[in-house]
């Protein structure tokens, strides 16, 4: 009997590469929506930093120059957290969107394995039977040929 082959082997092979580079593409994701989280974070700590300063600031008398520029450090924090927000929703978008690409890829490559293993075991169960005929072919001569020379057949 010839050797097993599968003859999408090649789509398979494409398939386990798409499967690869969607789960890095994940990776990368989440990497980045790690990164953004953490630096959220830091941010809003800035910013409560900020805050606390701001207000020691207003508790003091003094300068009403200096209070001012409190105030629009403030801003520039509050925008820097705003900002922060919008990055770690644009991560998150692209991880949800990175997790379904790679399910679907993971669910074409499994599709093509189960066929390739479905195609492994008819060849097997041939193969099988192909030697069970031999066998059974090899069996008949034996016994013909007993037969023909009045021997046993056992």
């Amino acid at each position: 009997m010839k050797p097993f082959t599968f003859r999408a082997e090649a789509a398979l092979d494409l398939r386990r590469r798409q499967d690869e580079e969607a789960r890095r593409r994940l990776a990368a994701a989440e990497t980045r929506l790690a990164e953004a989280r953490m630096e959220l974070t830091q941010a809003v700590a800035r910013l409560e930093e900020a805050l606390r300063q701001a207000r020691e600031e207003d508790a003091r008398p003094g300068d009403v120059a200096r209070r001012v520029w409190y105030r629009n450090w403030m801003v520039a924090h509050r925008q820097r957290v705003d900002r922060c927000r919008a990055i770690v929703a644009a991560c998150e978008t692209e991880v949800t969107s990175a997790r379904a690409a790679a399910a679907l890829a993971r669910r074409r490559l499994r599709s093509l394995e189960r066929l390739k293993e479905r195609a492994w075991r008819a060849y097997r169960t041939a193969e099988r039977r192909e030697e069970q005929k031999e066998l059974d072919a090899l069996g008949n001569q034996r016994y013909a040929v007993a037969r023909a020379t009045g021997g046993e057949t056992t």
